[in-house]
């Protein structure tokens, strides 16, 4: 769009930000095309001006995000931070440009990346902190706080033979006492947030044993549910009492919608219910949030975020915070009567709503899981299914440029 253009429809807004401090926003006025279907994203914000920086590009959920107490960031590993040319300087650049957290997924046990040489778990007494070494520092370099995930998580690719094979519930608790207080020991004062328990029940509709390690180890040993979670998460607490501890998951976010587990929410509210009644400092549920366009055609998208809103309050009532700790919209499945434009838009307007909500209802914390399209999760065949190239669920597209996603983003945090 020409320079003069954009100077002739800016549009100045003023806002407060959650400290009472006036800052001002220019929205760009466009005319949405007369013949596209469906309702089109609302004037986007491209610049932010404070009485500390002046005016600065706006295109900055990072920083609009803490104006309105919210950490918005992205995941990135620290493998691309340990090979910054592997994505390219565009991608790496986007997170300390444009995103206020970063979310590491760098503490699984193993991973065999490399023939396993960088694995966190070398052994039953060694540890290799050098690959989320890489993503700590990236992100202290920046100022930005940091988010390490997943402490427990229970695929079973994810776990060394050696812990597999434990038969004796001592040893087993040893074991995992020495794996979180030396983790969490390591990286003391420094971290903002652990997801210490992901998917303890597994996949509930597969419901495959081999992703559900943890929940079918200790019951196999006689521990239940309950004594597990509250011992993992106060031995936690014990070890870096600062840190925020979640139990994480998918399947309770948003009834109706594709991802979503009746069965699975039941276990996990009433497992954290009894958890919490037992002394388990558990201070966050998070939300993974991997959710499917398809889900908010039409008339379904209002109810389907006012159903979002009472699943958010519903965990809250448990005395914890809610995160969004995994979020992505994919675009693959259920929208072949949409042009492209369209499913952008859509996407768009489900990130606006989002957030939106998120910000109404006291969330503090949400991360996109990628920086952009071309490094999502999603784009695997074996998860995004046979067109999975063109799930593209993040903020950024395959070149690293801006989606409208974005724009959506911005909005919610205004809203």
């Amino acid at each position: 769009i020409p320079t003069d253009q954009i100077k002739d429809n800016l549009i100045f807004e003023e806002q407060t930000d959650i400290n009472g401090n006036p800052y001002i926003i220019a929205r760009f006025r466009f005319d949405p095309d007369p013949n596209q279907q469906g309702e089109t994203l609302e004037n986007p914000v491209l610049f932010i001006w404070d009485k500390e920086g002046g005016w600065k590009n706006g295109l900055n959920p990072g920083e609009l995000g803490i104006k309105n107490g919210i950490l918005f960031g992205s995941m990135i590993t620290g493998w691309y931070v340990k090979d910054p040319g592997y994505m390219g300087q565009k991608y790496m650049n986007i997170p300390i440009k444009k995103f206020g957290m970063i979310t590491s997924p760098d503490i699984l046990w193993i991973t065999g990346i490399e023939g396993g040489k960088y694995d966190l778990r070398q052994g039953p007494d060694q540890f290799n902190f050098e690959i989320p070494d890489y993503i700590l520092n990236y992100p202290i370099r920046n100022n930005a706080p940091i988010q390490l995930m997943h402490v427990l998580w229970g695929d079973e690719n994810t776990i060394p033979n050696w812990v597999k094979k434990i038969n004796s519930k001592d040893v087993f608790f040893s074991t995992i006492d020495k794996h979180i207080i030396t983790l969490l020991s390591h990286y003391k004062g420094r971290i903002d947030t652990y997801s210490l328990l992901n998917e303890y029940f597994g996949n509930p509709f597969n419901h495959d044993p081999k992703l559900a390690f943890w929940h079918e180890k200790v019951n196999a040993l006689g521990i239940t549910d309950e004594e597990f979670v509250t011992h993992i998460f106060k031995t936690a607490k014990e070890a870096d009492p600062n840190a925020r501890l979640v139990f994480n998951d998918y399947g309770m976010e948003i009834p109706g919608t594709t991802t979503y587990s009746g069965q699975k929410d039941q276990k996990n509210f009433q497992l954290l219910q009894d958890a919490l009644k037992n002394g388990a400092p558990i201070d966050v549920v998070g939300f993974q949030m991997h959710l499917y366009a398809k889900d908010f055609l039409g008339d379904n998208f209002q109810k389907t975020m006012e159903s979002f809103r009472v699943q958010v309050n519903k965990y809250q009532s448990l005395g914890v915070d809610i995160d969004l700790t995994e979020l992505d919209i994919r675009l693959n499945e259920g929208l072949s009567n949409l042009s492209n434009e369209e499913k952008l838009n859509l996407q768009a307007r489900i990130y606006e709503g989002i957030i939106k909500i998120a910000k109404e209802e006291g969330i503090t914390h949400i991360t996109v899981w990628g920086v952009s399209d071309r490094d999502s999760w999603l784009k695997k065949p074996n998860v995004g299914g046979p067109n999975a190239s063109e799930t593209n669920p993040l903020l950024f597209d395959d070149s690293d440029n801006i989606k409208p996603a974005l724009l959506g983003v911005l909005n919610g945090l205004l809203k």
